[in-house]
Parts: structure tokens; C-alpha cells; sequence
């Protein structure tokens, strides 16, 4: 019996025995673990190769980028060195594309004088007008430290028309005349009035012309002079005892504008005349009037120096002609700078062989 039993217990073990492993299941389960792996690799590969594209896609847009802002930059910069010229006797910038018109004639006498006297004229380029280069200079001045004053039109009677402009001391008027842009060196306190105190004297002046009843100076005079009758002269000996001086005065007025001869032309400067004229003033008049700029100016064709005379009340100018007569330095003295008469006698004092 014992036998037995141990016999059938032996078999059990053999049952559970064949119950262990399912082999054939454990194989499906690797099959599908290998399949999602291949899958998941597969589309680890596809997201990098998108990355990259994306990489590679947004690095070109940026170089195409680049390149379209250099290309801008570079162009901008090539039509700024291309325009980039100072107006000549100006510092500047002149309107792009406009032309010098004395370019040609440099080394005429009459174009120095011009340009001396603080002068320049350019020819707009065809297809441009006055307008688009006040439009011009109203940004570009701006951006060199040029203080805008304002606009004058050719309408008013008071003002000279143009551009107006201020940097430190110096003023800079822009105007046009026949579609050419001039440019004009002028004062701070002329540009910040517009011209005003040119034109006054130049509305008295042609009143001036418009008087009917004039006289002449003495005929035995080496200047002639056609003068209104409300004018009275008076001659008195010079430094040169062969010639005399002459003073003008209007009824009425105080100031006194003088005609002296000073020396023979060569004898000395135009400012050493003038320094001569000033000092002789100062001793008859027993004044203290003093020279403190002198420039170099032109007058219907003639060279003259202008200076400034200043005393502690008053302004006035001295300038010294030269007369093609007699070829006497002349020195012309208003003690009053605001004075047309004495305008009138620089614009007709004649000699016998030039005009002046």
C-alpha cells in the first residue's frame, strides 16, 4: 500500500511538471515588442530629419534676409557718396543731381568776385523744381545743425524771399531765380529778419531815383554824381592839396556821409586808406570811431573794400574806391550804416573812363 501511494504522488509531480512554461506565448510577446520598437526608431528618425529641414529652412530665409538689408544699406550708401558734394564756396551739401553753373568759368575774374562775395548758383536737373530742393534742405540742413527760420515768398514787399537759416554766428539764405538754386552767406541778424534792412534801403534808393530835381557836383570834381536837391554838399581841402573832399547831408538829418581822396592807388591798402579816413574823422569830429572788420567786395565790375566803424553810440561803413581818373584811392564814410543815401552813392559815383 505504501507502495503505492508513493507511486501516485510521483505521478502528480510529473503533472505539475509539464504544467510549467507556455513557450509558443512568450515568442508572440517578443515578436510585437521588436515590431513597436522598429516603429517608434522609424519615426525618431523622420522628427530629426523635419527638425533639421526646419533648421536648415529658417538659416536661409535669414541669409536671404541679410542679404536684402546689405543690398539696401550698400545702395543707400552708394547714392549718398554719389550726391554727397558741397555747394563751391558753401559747406553745404548741394541738391542731387543740380550742376555749378560757372563750373567752366572758374578762373574769371567776375566769377571769383561773385563767389567771394558769399555767392553760389547751381542748375536744377531737368525734371526738378525750387520746391523739391527747399524739400531737400529742409531735412538735410537740419541734420547738420542748421537752424531752420523760416520761409519768405516772392509776394512779400518787406522781406527778401528764400530759405532762411542760422548755425552759431553764420546765416544762409536759399532762394531761386529762373528755376536755379542760388545760395547767399549772410549774417545771423540778417537771416532772422529776413533781409528787412536791405530791402528798406533799397525801397529808398529808387525813391531816391524816382526824385525829378537833382544837381551835380562840381564839374572841376573827378567824380560825377547826379544827387536829389534835398542834399546840400560841402568841399573842403584834402591830404592831396591838388584835390578836394566833399561831404553830403540831407536837410534835416544828422548824419553826414564823406568822399575823400587819401592816397595814389598802390601807396597803400585799401584798408590803410580807410584807417586814414576813420583817424582824420576822429580828429575833425573829435569822436572815437574805430575800424573792426573789412571784406573785399565787387561794384558794378570794381573791386572795393568795405569796412566796419563802430564808436560807442553808432555804426556806419567806410569803403575805399579807387578812381580810373586821376587813380586816387577815394574812401566813401557814413556814420549812420543805415543811411541809403549812401548806397545810392556807391551804386552811381561814375569816374570819367569806368562806371563805378
Amino acid at each position: 500500500m505504501k507502495n503505492n501511494i508513493g507511486k501516485v504522488i510521483f505521478k502528480r509531480n510529473k503533472v505539475v511538471d509539464r504544467k510549467v512554461s507556455p513557450k509558443f506565448s512568450f515568442k508572440k510577446s517578443s515578436k510585437k515588442a521588436k515590431s513597436f520598437s522598429k516603429h517608434r526608431s522609424n519615426h525618431k528618425v523622420k522628427s530629426f530629419v523635419y527638425f533639421l529641414i526646419g533648421i536648415l529652412a529658417i538659416l536661409f530665409v535669414g541669409y536671404l534676409l541679410t542679404l536684402a538689408y546689405s543690398y539696401v544699406v550698400a545702395l543707400r550708401s552708394s547714392n549718398d557718396v554719389k550726391h554727397i558734394e558741397t555747394v563751391y564756396g558753401f559747406d553745404i551739401p548741394s541738391y542731387p543731381g543740380s550742376e555749378f553753373v560757372f563750373k567752366d568759368t572758374l578762373n574769371e575774374e567776375k566769377v571769383k568776385r561773385f563767389i567771394s562775395s558769399g555767392n553760389s548758383v547751381y542748375r536744377l536737373p531737368r525734371g526738378s523744381d525750387v520746391s523739391q530742393a527747399y524739400e531737400y534742405y529742409n531735412k538735410g540742413l537740419a541734420e547738420l545743425g542748421w537752424t531752420y527760420i523760416g520761409f519768405v515768398d516772392l509776394v512779400s514787399e518787406e522781406k527778401m524771399p528764400g530759405q532762411y537759416w542760422v548755425k552759431g554766428e553764420k546765416g544762409l539764405r536759399i532762394y531761386s531765380r529762373l528755376n536755379d538754386i542760388w545760395y547767399q552767406n549772410i549774417t545771423k541778424s540778417e537771416s532772422e529778419t529776413g533781409m528787412a534792412e536791405l530791402v528798406r534801403k533799397e525801397t529808398a534808393r529808387k525813391l531816391l531815383l524816382l526824385t525829378t530835381e537833382k544837381v551835380e557836383l562840381l564839374p572841376d570834381f573827378p567824380w560825377r554824381l547826379s544827387y536829389p536837391t534835398e542834399y546840400s554838399t560841402k568841399y573842403y581841402s584834402s591830404s592831396i592839396p591838388s584835390l578836394q573832399s566833399v561831404s553830403f547831408q540831407k536837410i534835416g538829418s544828422n548824419n553826414v556821409i564823406y568822399l575823400e581822396p587819401q592816397g595814389f592807388f598802390g601807396g597803400n591798402t585799401f584798408d590803410g586808406y580807410i584807417d586814414k579816413a576813420v583817424a582824420s574823422i576822429n580828429k575833425v569830429r573829435k569822436e572815437r570811431w574805430q575800424v573792426v572788420n573789412s571784406v573785399e567786395l565787387s561794384v558794378k565790375g570794381n573791386d572795393i573794400v568795405r569796412a566796419d566803424i563802430i564808436n560807442s553810440k553808432r555804426q556806419g561803413y567806410s569803403v575805399a574806391i579807387n578812381n580810373s581818373e586821376n587813380n586816387v584811392v577815394y574812401v566813401v564814410t557814413t556814420l549812420d550804416y543805415k543811411d541809403p543815401f549812401f548806397e545810392y552813392i556807391l551804386n552811381n559815383l561814375k569816374s570819367a573812363v569806368a562806371t563805378f
